[in-house]
């Protein structure tokens, strides 16, 4: 459904049904976050809209344990659309570290 429930993300992996989806998705996820001020640049509005709503949509998802974190990445790099200190100033890069460790501890 297109409306996020509170159960959402309540299992062990979040909204995902297993460990593998949910480290695939918060990796790529992440990685894509770093990429998002080339892809406004050269994408077009709708790719941008997408890639901003799946970044919104993993961080619903995303389990518990690194929920808070992933969240801030992605607000960090949809505001580094506009605002190119978000990533000069290594905002992002602090953003990055701690679900990178996530992803370290539960992805092998």
């Amino acid at each position: 459904s297109a409306t996020a429930s509170p159960s959402e993300s309540s299992g062990p992996w979040g909204g995902f049904a297993t460990a593998a989806e949910a480290c695939t998705t918060i990796s790529e996820q992440a990685t894509g976050s770093t990429l998002l001020p080339l892809s406004a640049a050269q994408g077009t509005a709708a790719e941008l809209e997408q890639a901003k709503a799946e970044l919104t949509r993993t961080a619903e998802r995303a389990p518990d344990s690194v929920k808070a974190e992933f969240t801030t990445l992605s607000q960090a790099a949809i505001a580094g659309i506009t605002d190119q200190t978000v990533f000069s100033s290594g905002e992002i890069q602090d953003a990055m570290a701690p679900v990178q460790t996530w992803l370290a501890t539960n992805c092998g």
